[in-house]
């Protein structure tokens, strides 16, 4: 993959960011109602997730959150800004965001998880899955949900690829 153009799908990720890509779409699917997905990186860079009824509320830290070193360059920005996410409205986010209303199809979770990919990425400069870590949990609730296909990703577990 290239960029090409303002194509935020086009933007070149790696193989570990492609596996985390697949990983967070498939860990967003499966997410049941009130739980909530928060990656972390260093210096306060984060995407969140939050499984609301009908929607699935996504976030990824604004600039005026950030250090200037870890600020998401402009053609980041306006490329979510393209694709359906706003950026912080008073009183309701500091961050990037976006709804996904129900019914949700896969297609859509792979794009918001791309999304957020690239913004990690290229944006504030995360260097690779592994330095995220996770935190979630389901409001008012001991269970936990299934966040493995993103764990495994996150924590190097993954098998070498057989050449």
């Amino acid at each position: 993959m290239s960029v090409d153009g303002s194509d935020i799908n086009a933007m070149s990720l790696d193989a570990a960011w492609q596996k985390f890509s697949a990983g967070l779409a498939l860990t967003l699917s499966c997410m049941p109602a009130e739980a909530y997905l928060v990656l972390n990186a260093a210096d306060g860079r984060y995407a969140r997730f939050h499984m609301g009824t009908p929607v699935l509320w996504c976030e990824i830290v604004h600039n005026a959150q950030l250090a200037e070193e870890w600020r998401m360059p402009e053609r980041v920005e306006t490329l979510l800004q393209e694709h359906g996410w706003a950026s912080p409205v008073d009183g309701q986010s500091v961050s990037w965001h976006r709804l996904v209303a129900w019914p949700v199809p896969f297609r859509a979770y792979e794009l918001v998880a791309d999304h957020i990919s690239v913004a990690l990425c290229h944006g504030v400069r995360v260097q690779a899955p592994t330095e995220l870590s996770i935190d979630c949990w389901i409001r008012n609730s001991k269970e936990d949900f299934d966040i493995s296909a993103l764990r495994v990703v996150i924590e190097g577990r993954l098998r070498p690829e057989i050449e």
